[in-house]
């Protein structure tokens, strides 16, 4: 069993074979054993409705498709294939073009002499899943420093962004280590920028 926890092997059984699965499902790969347990889950009287409904609140939908397709490709209902497979192709393509403007973004700063740090979104795909496509993300997020915060808005505005300014600027920790850094996040609908705190 290794590093799993008792819930990885041994799932109350009072959970829904929906949760269930989804947890199964919820890792980058299935070992052997893992994609018996997903077939089991399958083969139940299994709510497909909610079982997407449970995915995509929990941005699971990516995982879900590739293991179901991994461990029963034929055993997945069509329509509800074809909706995994089309939901799991938008959060791609998604993440595709978020990740084309991060690196737009990080070769403008990087021209100018400015120092940035990505984090969350593509940066934290590629870490832990190793693949951009495994887990959707809303923008991408870049710490910048303090003190760059006026060439960082004018840099921005030549690509058609604006930096939402508020009266005051908060570090995003309390540690000196990390006191100068500030958070911007691109909002996609709008393409606008604003200040995390």
């Amino acid at each position: 069993m290794g590093t799993e926890s008792h819930y990885q092997t041994e799932m109350p059984k009072q959970w829904s074979t929906e949760v269930q699965l989804l947890l199964l499902c919820g890792r980058c790969a299935l070992d052997d054993e893992q994609i018996q347990r997903v077939r089991a889950c399958v083969e139940r009287d299994l709510d497909w409705e909610r079982l997407i409904y449970l995915a995509g609140g929990h941005g699971l939908i990516p995982l879900l498709h590739k293991n179901l397709e991994t461990a029963c490709p034929n055993e997945i209902p069509r329509p509800y294939r074809e909706r995994l497979s089309a939901a799991a192709m938008n959060t791609a393509a998604r993440n595709l073009l978020l990740t084309t403007k991060l690196l737009e973004l990080l070769a403008l700063f990087e021209t100018n002499g400015i120092s940035v740090m990505p984090y969350k979104g593509p940066a934290l795909a590629i870490q832990v899943y190793r693949d951009l496509r495994l887990r959707g993300f809303i923008d991408p997020d870049i710490l910048i420093r303090r003190n760059d915060l006026d060439r960082v808005r004018d840099l921005i505005a030549t690509l058609g962004y604006k930096l939402f300014s508020p009266s005051h600027l908060t570090p995003i920790s309390s540690s000196n280590a990390m006191s100068e850094w500030i958070c911007l996040a691109r909002t996609c609908a709008c393409s606008r920028w604003r200040i995390c705190f």
